[in-house]
């Protein structure tokens, strides 16, 4: 915990910055989802942060670490707060550095498909910029409509396109990144790829991202799918064969009759109670996955474009999802 005088001594040295310092935007910017688990919400119930420093700027980053690292502060980096695990809060109070009004672009290579943006850029924003070059993002989380970059970088592991692409720390996932450091004077690193694994999944507790630097992949007409089966042992092995083809599948989850028969209802599909499949796919893998599913017993019970998104997605019902639904209906 921080003094009293250093605090106050903080206080001063950053007063031209956008603070909050007290009311319930102060708890709130201290949390993240941790809620989902018991455990954590009776470990980080009472974690609150000094005061929270909305940075807009790599400079004013610079500031806050300098003057944290001067004070004697801790500093806590955090991005839209989507994480479940408490990655974002404040143990020891102190600053939580708010990184969400950092959203420029800063560069688009529109033949290498090459992104640099800043760390608060929306994930599903990004998307929105990128669809009109023919370009996405590789990688994204369930949270896709609300998670920041920076936050996905320094938090996440993997979701809606791991099937292509890998994990988040795969080499090529990351091609750069843009961190201030903690110390008296903090230097602005400039790190390629090989420097910065070091940084990725790292939570933000040894350097504080103000750009990320990723890969994208060409823009696809992604097909939501439904597929309902007859029994568990069918959707598993129709899961595996499905992922060990040569389709063109961006995610695949499986949800038993039980969940299918409580999750809320998407437009046009009465949730059937059976075991399904949820699937995202190109449209050049959709006759060949009804074949699939046709021959072992399956069927395709619900079908829509993921382009533009609108109203529950299938990945909102898929990872940590799977418990908020349920949470709704029964907190």
């Amino acid at each position: 915990m921080s003094s009293a005088a250093s605090l106050a001594l903080l206080l001063q040295e950053l007063d031209h910055l956008d603070l909050v310092t007290a009311g319930p935007q102060l708890q709130q910017l201290s949390q993240d989802q941790f809620g989902f688990s018991p455990l954590l919400s009776a470990l980080f119930h009472d974690c609150r942060a000094d005061v929270v420093v909305r940075a807009r700027c790599r400079e004013e980053v610079v500031s806050v670490a300098a003057a944290c690292h001067r004070h004697g502060v801790p500093l806590t980096p955090r991005g839209s707060g989507t994480g479940n695990y408490g990655q974002c809060v404040p143990l020891q109070g102190g600053v939580v550095l708010d990184t969400s009004a950092m959203t420029a672009v800063r560069h688009l290579d529109p033949v290498a498909g090459v992104l640099t943006a800043e760390p608060g850029c929306r994930l599903l924003e990004l998307d929105r910029q990128l669809q009109p070059q023919g370009w996405a993002l590789r990688l994204a989380p369930s949270t896709w409509r609300t998670a920041s970059l920076g936050g996905f970088i320094a938090g996440g592991s993997s979701g809606v396109g791991s099937l292509r692409w890998g994990l988040l720390r795969d080499p090529g996932n990351l091609l750069g990144l843009e961190v201030v450091t903690m110390e008296a004077q903090p230097q602005v690193l400039q790190l390629g790829p090989e420097a910065c694994r070091g940084l990725n999944h790292a939570y933000g507790t040894n350097g504080v991202f103000t750009a990320v630097t990723v890969p994208l992949a060409p823009w696809q007409n992604w097909q939501e799918l439904v597929i309902s089966c007859p029994n568990q042992a069918t959707a598993l092995a129709l899961g595996e064969q499905l992922t060990a083809s040569a389709l063109e599948i961006d995610g695949l989850a499986y949800l038993d009759a039980e969940l299918m028969g409580r999750m809320p209802p998407l437009p046009g599909l009465e949730m059937p109670s059976a075991p399904c499949l949820l699937l995202i796919a190109a449209p050049a893998a959709l006759a060949v996955i009804g074949e699939l599913a046709a021959a072992s017993g399956a069927h395709c019970c619900f079908q829509r474009d993921q382009w533009p998104p609108s109203g529950l997605l299938l990945r909102e019902l898929c990872w940590n999802h799977t418990t908020l639904q349920l949470r709704l209906q029964d907190p």
